[in-house]
């Protein structure tokens, strides 16, 4: 593939539409005066070839590849570039069957740039992957040699040079541009056969459209066949139901006849008979309507009888209420017939009294008068006025000394206030360490829920830990260095129960007592003293409890002093 002509307009110096021609396709050369034109032919052609770097073609932007840069009223450049594609060796890949190939780039003023391939609208990348697969690439830093190239090139003063920029020039070609070349004719390849495959697929699409078409246009003629034939069946089985009709048109004359004539030879016989069903039939109604009369008279009756039997149970029920109150009434006569009684003996002993106060006497019993008696109760008076004023003096005291044993009393509840936060604070403070020991120690601790109602709990004997007793506490720590966490499984009676607990079971371990023990394992000089742990734990719960019945036996104090406050001010 070599190029045939050129064609330039507005692009540079050229402002009108040029043509070069005569191209001879293995050397060129272009000659002419300064400023005719001739390097603006060779960046044409760099600039239809997509070149990238616009230096090499003396140029900052596109806008500057325009005649005069469209001030001149020219606001667009066009070169376009025939190729001779002759030779199907050297042809593009996809273009093997055009004899030549027009390549067009065209830019506006303002940004606009467009690509033509024969002239049909392409993309830049398809343009460039044309001319790469042809091995012409103008990026390339030795496509193009620029004025003074040639003179820096021949200076080279040895061979090894010049090699090296030769085996240079070969890597680059084995490396670089004949893998992608090969990758872009393999993707070529690809690319016509799946647009190959998609011509297939729409020609059989159509084939597939037609063929729907013309059986669509069978059924549709056979439909139509099928409604004709099965019109022709309508009219025909219409006549054959005309000629039904007027046959039984024809049978119901013949019936009528025959039943006149039967009529006329039986002599009135069957209207009779049929007078006679008919009166039977009337009777039976009748007859039927009486039964069901009298089934519902007999049903209400029955109604009615069980609401007498119901009324008679009532009956009964009230008078023998009736029967208890007047079995009340009575009793209650006869509590008043005796109050009665004994109101009046004592109207009779009143009466006695009253004349016996009458002639002196208080009492018909007493021996003594009025003026002995008046003299007894004054004597009395005087003794229960002196025994009064002991109390009242007696009283004074008594608010004193309540008063008294009211200010100890304040005292003492703050007192016991005070001992009491104080006692908080120590009770708070064991509870801590008793946290904290319980914590240290909550390895040993083993929970578990019931997996089964009704589990009989002594199957799991706990943790090894516990269930060891060492004798020697020397050798404690040795022990538990050895078994590691071994001490802590579980000991149950068969297989059975541990799994029936595994999912039940609840340990609660202490992370950062863990990793204590641990470092007081590796490189500690103390010992781990798991027995002086539940020693403190112990004595710790002890304390607690004597702190408690401490508190309790001071609330009792407190309430004995409230009790003995309450009763000094009742009296």
């Amino acid at each position: 593939m070599h190029i045939r002509e050129i064609s330039l307009e507005g692009f540079k110096s050229y402002a009108t539409r040029t043509v070069v021609s005569g191209f001879d396709p293995f050397f060129n050369a272009i000659t002419g005066l300064n400023g005719s034109g001739k390097s603006n032919i060779l960046d044409s052609i760099c600039f239809v070839l997509g070149i990238t770097n616009l230096q090499q073609v003396r140029a900052a932007n596109l806008q500057e590849l325009v005649y005069k840069q469209g001030q001149a009223g020219i606001t667009k450049a066009t070169v376009s570039v025939v190729f001779d594609n002759s030779d199907r060796s050297r042809s593009p890949i996809g273009y093997e069957g055009c004899p030549e190939i027009t390549v067009t780039r065209q830019i506006v003023v303002g940004g606009r740039n467009k690509y033509l391939i024969n002239g049909h609208l392409a993309q830049p990348s398809r343009v460039q992957n044309l001319f790469h697969s042809v091995q012409l690439n103008v990026n390339n830093p030795h496509f193009l040699i620029m004025q003074g190239r040639i003179t820096k090139e021949s200076a080279l003063k040895t061979l090894e040079k010049k090699q090296a920029k030769l085996d240079e020039m070969d890597k680059l070609l084995d490396q670089e541009i004949l893998p992608s070349l090969g990758k872009l004719r393999k993707e070529m390849t690809q690319y016509m056969q799946w647009a190959n495959g998609n011509t297939e697929l729409d020609r059989l699409k159509r084939f597939c459209i037609a063929y729907e078409f013309v059986q669509a246009e069978k059924a549709r003629d056979s439909t139509f066949n099928g409604v004709v034939q099965i019109k022709m069946k309508i009219d025909e089985l219409d006549d054959k139901t005309e000629i039904i009709r007027k046959d039984i048109e024809m049978m119901d004359n013949n019936i009528s006849k025959l039943i006149a004539d039967r009529e006329a030879k039986l002599g009135g016989q069957v209207g009779k008979l049929s007078q006679n069903v008919d009166e039977l039939s009337r009777t039976l109604v009748k007859e039927s309507s009486i039964l069901a009369n009298h089934e519902e008279s007999l049903k209400s009756e029955q109604n009615a009888s069980n609401k007498i039997s119901k009324n008679i149970e009532d009956l009964r029920r009230s008078i023998g209420e009736k029967d208890c109150a007047i079995q009340k009434v009575e009793d209650e006569a006869s509590n008043l017939k005796n109050r009665v009684e004994d109101l009046s003996k004592k109207l009779d002993d009143n009466e006695r009294e009253h004349q016996g106060v009458l002639a002196g006497k208080s009492n018909l019993n007493e021996e003594k008068c009025l003026e002995d008696q008046l003299r007894d109760a004054k004597v009395a008076v005087g003794n229960y006025e002196s025994e009064l004023k002991q109390l009242k003096t007696k009283m004074i005291h008594s608010e004193k000394e309540l008063k008294v044993k009211r200010a100890q009393l304040t005292s003492k509840r703050d007192e016991a206030a005070a001992d009491r936060s104080i006692e908080s604070e120590a009770v708070q403070k064991l509870r801590e360490e008793i946290r904290v020991l319980s914590g240290q120690v909550s390895n040993v601790q083993f929970n578990f829920r019931d997996p089964v109602p009704n589990f009989d709990r002594s199957k799991v004997k706990g943790v090894i830990a516990k269930l060891i007793t060492v004798k020697d506490m020397s050798t404690m720590t040795a022990l538990e260095v050895a078994a590691g966490g071994k001490l802590f499984n579980v000991v149950v009676d068969n297989e059975n129960t541990g799994s029936s607990c595994f999912r039940m079971v609840t340990l609660r371990r202490v992370g950062e007592y863990n990793a204590e023990l641990a470092l007081l394992l590796v490189g500690y000089d103390e010992e781990v003293k798991v027995t002086s742990l539940k020693d403190e734990h112990f004595k710790a719960e002890s304390e607690l409890e004597l702190i408690h019945s401490k508190l309790k036996e001071r609330d009792v104090q407190i309430n004995q002093h409230s009790k003995e406050q309450q009763n000094f001010s009742s009296s």
